[in-house]
C-alpha cells in the first residue's frame, strides 16, 4: 500500500507571504506561512556582512552573515475539527516553500492520537542553517520541544521525520 503525502503551495512574489499546506500521511493538515523578514519588527544586532555574531531576536542566527530572508509567521495543524497553533518563533529561512516542491522527500511529520494528543516534527532551512523543530500536544496544549541546529538531531529527524506512536 503506498502511502499518499501531498504538498499544495500556494505562491506569492517573494516580496509577500508565502503558505504551504501539506496533508501528512496520517491525516493531519499543516499550514505554514513564510513571511518576508525586512519590517517584521524583529529586533536584530550585528548583522552585517562583516559581522562574526548575528543576533536575531536576541539569539545568534546560524552560519550565514546578512539579515534572514523570511521568518515562519505562522503554523497550524488540523486534525478533523481540531487546530493547534505550533510556535515558529526562532525560526528563520525555513524555505518550506522549496521543500514541499520536492514530493520525494517529506520535511515535516507528525500524527495525532486522539483530537487533543498529537507529536510533529520538521526539519526546515538549507544544509548550512537547517534546523530541526519538535512539537508534541498534550491534552490539547501545545509545547515545542526541540529547535535545534545540530546536526545530529537534523540528520536524525531527517531520517525519523515522524515521531514515534504509543499505544
Amino acid at each position: 500500500m503506498r502511502t499518499l503525502f501531498l504538498a499544495l503551495l500556494v505562491s506569492l512574489p517573494s516580496s509577500k507571504e508565502q503558505t504551504v499546506r501539506l496533508a501528512l500521511p496520517s491525516g493531519v493538515h499543516i499550514s505554514i506561512v513564510e513571511a518576508p523578514f525586512q519590517s517584521s519588527g524583529i529586533a536584530v544586532q550585528g548583522c552585517t556582512k562583516s559581522a562574526s555574531v548575528c543576533l536575531v531576536g536576541g539569539k545568534p542566527y546560524g552560519l550565514a552573515t546578512g539579515l534572514p530572508r523570511t521568518y515562519i509567521r505562522k503554523i497550524v495543524a488540523t486534525y478533523g475539527d481540531s487546530k493547534f497553533v505550533l510556535d515558529g518563533s526562532g525560526i528563520y529561512d525555513a524555505e518550506a516553500t522549496e521543500h514541499a516542491s520536492h514530493s520525494d522527500l517529506r520535511f515535516f511529520g507528525g500524527s495525532c492520537q486522539d483530537a487533543r494528543n498529537c507529536a510533529f516534527r520538521a526539519v526546515l532551512g538549507d544544509a548550512a542553517n537547517a534546523i530541526a523543530a519538535e512539537w508534541i500536544v498534550i491534552d490539547g496544549i501545545v509545547q515545542r520541544t526541540i529547535l535545534s541546529g545540530d546536526a545530529d538531531i537534523v540528520q536524525f529527524f531527517q531520517k525519523n521525520i515522524d515521531p514515534p506512536t504509543y499505544e
